[in-house]
């Protein structure tokens, strides 16, 4: 989960939830609570879903403040066709609503990336900013730690609008 806005004990949060044995597929937002430390199930809406392609999508970073009205955050889908995990970023404001979303612009390519305990895995994991660059750092194939650099702008230019 990523947290956005807190209001004194209240936190406008992203997350991936399970509910029981089922896993929701899905990109959440919703409420917490800090002081009595719970989620407020009432609270969930689904934010961003799969493409008839994918199997499932989730949040897999923290979120990035761009603004003082939006966040950076990334997200994953997996492919159908080979399961492999693919990575794009998303904007959404301080409530977590989706304000733009970009293609896919992290995923496996070449031997060392298509290998390890999870084939064809990149998973983010966090995002800060170095002056005019997003560091992107996440797991590869659960064997190793990758350092993803891009410059902030083209990462903006790559979200469209929703």
């Amino acid at each position: 989960s990523a947290f956005l806005e807190i209001e004194g004990s209240k936190a406008s949060i992203l997350t991936r939830i399970h509910i029981g044995e089922e896993e929701r597929l899905l990109c959440w937002k919703g409420w917490a609570d800090l002081e009595k430390k719970v989620l407020d199930a009432n609270s969930l809406e689904p934010v961003l879903g799969p493409e008839e392609w994918e199997v499932k999508v989730g949040w897999s970073t923290n979120a990035l403040e761009i603004s003082d009205t939006q966040y950076l955050v990334g997200w994953h889908a997996v492919l159908k066709e080979d399961l492999s995990y693919r990575n794009g970023f998303a904007v959404v404001d301080g409530k977590g609503n989706l304000l733009g979303t970009s293609d896919y612009t992290l995923f496996p390519k070449g031997i060392k990336e298509e290998y390890g305990d999870r084939p064809l895995v990149i998973f983010g994991d966090g995002l800060i900013r170095v002056d005019n660059k997003i560091v992107w750092i996440g797991g590869v194939g659960d064997y190793a730690i990758g350092i993803f650099i891009a410059d902030f702008n083209d990462v903006l230019e790559n979200i469209r609008n929703v």
